[in-house]
This record gives structure tokens, C-alpha cells and sequence, in this order.
């Protein structure tokens, strides 16, 4: 008698532990994005400001395009509603690049009272010069 709840309590565990897995290299994953993207878009130079003799910063509407373009080529089994949100600093010299998405449960969408989602966030900031 139980043996059959040891063996149930260990594909339990054990499915805990693949969700828990996946959620951690979608986490991984999305970091590495977000800090590629961060130093990308702070290499998105406002071109008619320096054509014009003003001081080097970066292009707010190009930055964000090309943090939007990283984080849609992130592919990572179970990755849904992705998210950015990029930030420029006044002066236009450091860039910050947040983004986010939820990670599908593999196992634990089968038990009670557990969501069938993960919530994953990362962070990143990267300055010119």
C-alpha cells in the first residue's frame, strides 16, 4: 500500500521539478535577450542629431523596434505573451530594456489549484561611450 503513494509522490515531484526546470532556462534565456537587446539598442544613434552638430544620443523609436525584433526571435518551448518596455535616460546615453513573458506549466497544468503559467521578468540597462 505504499509503495503505490511513494511512486505517486515521486511523478509528482518529478514534474515539479521539469516545470520548475523549464521556467528556469526560459528565465536564462530571457535575461541573455533582454541584456543583448539593452546593448543593441543603445547603439541605435540618433543620426539627425549628429548630422546636425548636436550631442551623440540614442533613437527612442529605433531602440524600441529593435528590442521588440530580440525578444520575438527569443524561442524557448512554452514561451507566451512576451512583453518590453524600453526606457531611454533624458540625455539620450543609457538605455534600460524590461521585458517579460509567461512560461506554460509542462506537468502542473494537470493539478488542482496550481496555474498553468509561469511569470518570468528580466532587466537590463547599457549606457553609450
Amino acid at each position: 500500500m505504499l509503495v503505490p503513494a511513494g511512486v505517486l509522490v515521486v511523478v509528482l515531484l518529478g514534474a515539479v521539478a521539469v516545470d520548475l526546470s523549464a521556467a528556469h532556462l526560459a528565465q536564462r534565456r530571457l535575461v541573455q535577450v533582454t541584456e543583448r537587446a539593452a546593448d543593441d539598442a543603445a547603439g541605435m544613434l540618433d543620426r539627425d542629431a549628429l548630422r546636425s552638430g548636436g550631442p551623440v544620443r540614442t533613437n527612442r523609436g529605433q531602440a524600441t523596434e529593435l528590442a521588440r525584433m530580440h525578444l520575438a526571435s527569443l524561442d524557448v518551448p512554452g514561451l507566451e505573451r512576451r512583453w518590453v518596455d524600453v526606457a531611454v535616460s533624458p540625455d539620450g546615453t543609457q538605455v534600460s530594456v524590461r521585458s517579460g513573458a509567461t512560461v506554460r506549466r509542462l506537468f502542473g497544468r494537470g493539478l488542482p489549484g496550481v496555474s498553468p503559467t509561469y511569470r518570468i521578468t528580466a532587466q537590463a540597462t547599457a549606457r553609450l561611450g
